[in-house]
């Protein structure tokens, strides 16, 4: 899909949609590469302990699928701001949407503003993101 293409079909109020179920391997990959050992990622008992139903993903783990969107229209992420509102757990199933809030296809950018739900249709995070072509994407076509 040519640049043009992308801006004439993602116009404002576009929405994008993505789903997608954390499970274990999502949290130990994470933890290990980030070596973010926060207890709650970790040990079931205390997080229980603690008013946590289970293991929590992290955040940063969950926020990042928002980019995903990004990556289908080749549009890296250059400045987002995530509000975590709930946790999410292991197994649980988040349908991210990313809504087009503003477009502009001479300055070459576009806005979005991003929900992500859990199964229950509980709201666990919301996020403003501005994304801009990348350099690829900027080629003759």
């Amino acid at each position: 899909m040519t640049l043009k293409k992308v801006f004439q079909t993602y116009k404002v109020d576009g929405v994008f949609k993505f789903i997608h179920t954390f499970i274990q391997a999502d949290l130990s990959l994470f933890v290990d590469i980030t070596e973010d050992y926060n207890v709650f990622h970790a040990n079931k008992e205390l997080a229980k302990q603690h008013g946590f139903e289970d293991l929590i993903i992290p955040g940063l783990l969950t926020a990042s699928f928002v980019t995903h969107i990004g990556g289908l229209i080749r549009f890296p992420t250059m400045k987002v701001s995530f509000k975590f509102i709930k946790p999410v757990y292991v197994n649980d199933t988040i349908t991210i949407t990313a809504t087009v809030i503003e477009s502009n296809y001479e300055k070459k950018y576009m806005k979005t503003f991003g929900e992500y739900y859990n199964q229950n249709n509980i709201k666990v995070l919301r996020c403003k993101v501005s994304d801009y072509p990348s350099l690829i994407r900027l080629m003759p076509t």
